[in-house]
């Protein structure tokens, strides 16, 4: 009998690669919640629940804090940082988002209010890099 991955530790659990591909479909790809429960049960014939695609957003963004501060120190030190914005919709309105663009990273911050800045007082980092900005 094969053994279950270490990492499985209960009788019926989603496992890392599905909360990636959760992750990687709302934050890379800007699906919705409920068009990524329309994607896995097209794929896979099971639809996750809109609290397990949240809860792998969450543990997704507390893994990733260290590499944010990394980022934010970065260019919070750099001599020269590029600013533009972009709008997003969040909470079903659309809000600015500043993006700062350094030669080693691209960064689009999400401000609780648009005009704040790339200053790491308030929202929250996510590491994007795009080809055009290459």
């Amino acid at each position: 009998m094969a053994l279950f991955p270490p990492d499985v530790t209960a009788s019926v659990q989603y496992g890392n690669r599905v909360r990636a591909m959760a992750v990687y479909q709302t934050n890379y790809q800007f699906v919705p919640l409920e068009r990524v429960g329309d994607f896995f049960e097209d794929i896979f014939d099971h639809r996750p629940t809109e609290a397990f695609i949240l809860q792998a957003n969450a543990r997704c963004a507390e893994n990733v804090k260290p590499a944010n501060e990394v980022i934010k120190e970065l260019l919070i030190n750099s001599h020269v940082v590029n600013f533009d914005e972009t709008g997003l919709r969040r909470e079903g309105k659309l809000k600015l988002a500043p993006c700062c663009q350094h030669s080693r990273v691209d960064v689009s911050y999400c401000a609780s209010e648009a005009r704040k800045g790339c200053d790491g007082r308030d929202g929250n980092f996510s590491r994007i890099r795009w080809s055009c900005y290459a």
